[in-house]
């Protein structure tokens, strides 16, 4: 399950597909999910699946929290016309939170694949494969700099630049790309205030805090308000200590003048 918050907002708590209030359907009636499969953009999108379907396609649908509801209600006829008539393999990709929820819960079929962090032997394979010989110190300063996220992993490593002697890497000094610290700072600028005052101030800190220490610099923040950061994949963390999940987005979050 991937990460992000949908631009209207998260669908609320308990909310399905095809049912505004998830609530079931009277018997004797068709359910919202049904109704959705014989709508008009339902028939259109599996019509274009079929039409495809010669070619065996994969259709992959990432930060599925980020679609509009008119979006997401085709859900339920794309995967129910693909396993029973395998006119695609879907991918979905959608951060812990209602929408997961309501997609697990109102479209049978699907496949459950929960995907975290890189650990250190993974980010060692990409170090690897990037430089065609093993660094176990780089290895090291990469995981703890990322947070395991693979495409910041992948950014830095980008920016290492042809290097080949052991000694010469320094990823300490790395930066991301101005392209990953632009769509970071995307993400931040649709935030409330307070929770982009939570994110400046772990960034000028370098470390982890407390909430109560970050409420100092960011008046009226609350647990809450953590906890949608931490599920948008920014910070990690309890009420004790929170810190940002890759320290190397400090500089994104701070701005290219930090």
């Amino acid at each position: 399950l991937g990460r992000g918050e949908a631009p209207g907002g998260p669908s609320p708590a308990g909310a399905g597909f095809g049912s505004p209030s998830g609530s079931a359907a009277p018997h004797g009636t068709a359910t919202g999910s049904e109704r959705l499969r014989s709508s008009k953009p339902a028939v259109e999108a599996v019509a274009l699946l079929r039409a495809a379907g010669a070619s065996g396609p994969t259709l992959l649908v990432d930060d599925l929290e980020r679609l509009i509801p008119s979006e997401l209600e085709l859900l339920p006829a794309l995967v129910a016309a693909s396993a029973s008539e395998g006119l695609a393999s879907l991918v979905l990709s959608c951060a812990p939170g209602p929408v997961a929820d309501a997609l697990l819960r109102d479209v049978p079929g699907l496949d459950r694949l929960d995907l975290g962090p890189l650990d250190r032997a993974s980010v060692s394979v990409l170090v690897s494969a990037a430089l065609g010989r093993p660094d176990d110190d780089l290895v090291g300063t990469l995981h703890e700099r990322t947070g395991g996220v693979a495409s910041y992993v992948v950014d830095l490593l980008h920016g290492l630049g042809e290097r080949t002697e052991r000694g010469e890497l320094d990823a300490t000094s790395l930066r991301l790309s101005p392209g990953a610290s632009a769509r970071i700072r995307a993400r931040i600028a649709v935030l409330p205030p307070v929770e982009r005052e939570a994110l400046s101030a772990l960034a000028a800190l370098g470390r982890s805090a407390s909430l109560a220490e970050l409420a100092a610099d960011a008046d009226g923040l609350d647990e809450p308000a953590l906890q949608r950061l931490q599920a948008a994949g920014l910070v990690v963390g309890d009420a004790d200590a929170w810190r940002l999940v890759a320290p190397a987005t400090a500089s994104a979050i701070l701005g290219p003048d930090a």
